[in-house]
């Protein structure tokens, strides 16, 4: 497994603080769920231990010109580039980051699913899902990558295979073997 899947696992009890952009649409639905979007976008967490510092998801979208498929190309990183901040080195917060956001003080990830396309010359993920308390974030690539808060799982197309999960769902089941 990559260190990129290792680290999208290792998001399982961290606790999630925020979706940061230069240009964010958000908007929330008739079913009171919220729908954002992003070309390039920055996902902050921080491990649940008292003054640890944010580590980010730099992601992005691109897609395979042979097979038309889009994909999630995620970055880990320790600084919030490439968007405009200012180092504050305060004791909870380390970085100012001059952006559009979407913050969450108390969502903490209880799991983790990638769902995605496995090609003969590798795997490449589509769409992420992180499991809060009582809802869950889905992170699908498209041209502007489409960042979804809510309730019901989101349950992958018949055409996906499962690329990491850290916990089984009955929801699944169909896709055991992929």
């Amino acid at each position: 497994m990559t260190a990129e899947f290792e680290f999208i696992r290792s998001l399982k009890n961290m606790n999630f603080t925020g979706l940061y952009s230069d240009r964010l649409l958000i908007y929330k639905d008739n079913k009171s769920e919220f729908h954002m979007n992003a070309t390039t976008a920055l996902l902050g967490f921080r491990r649940l231990e008292e003054y640890v510092e944010e580590t980010y998801l730099h992601i992005e979208w691109d897609e395979d010109f042979e097979t038309g498929h889009d994909f999630l190309v995620i970055k880990e990183q320790t600084a919030p580039e490439p968007l405009e901040y200012k180092e504050i080195n305060e004791p909870q917060q380390k970085y100012l980051i001059s952006a559009s956001s979407y913050l969450s003080a108390h969502d903490i990830v209880k799991n983790v699913w990638a769902y995605g396309y496995s090609e003969e010359y590798g795997s490449q993920r589509h769409t992420i899902v992180l499991e809060f308390e009582d809802s869950f974030f889905k992170i699908q690539a498209t041209p502007a990558t489409d960042y979804r808060i809510v309730k019901e799982f989101p349950k992958p197309s018949i055409y996906d295979v499962i690329l990491l999960s850290t916990e089984h769902r009955k929801e699944l089941d169909q896709h055991e073997g992929s």
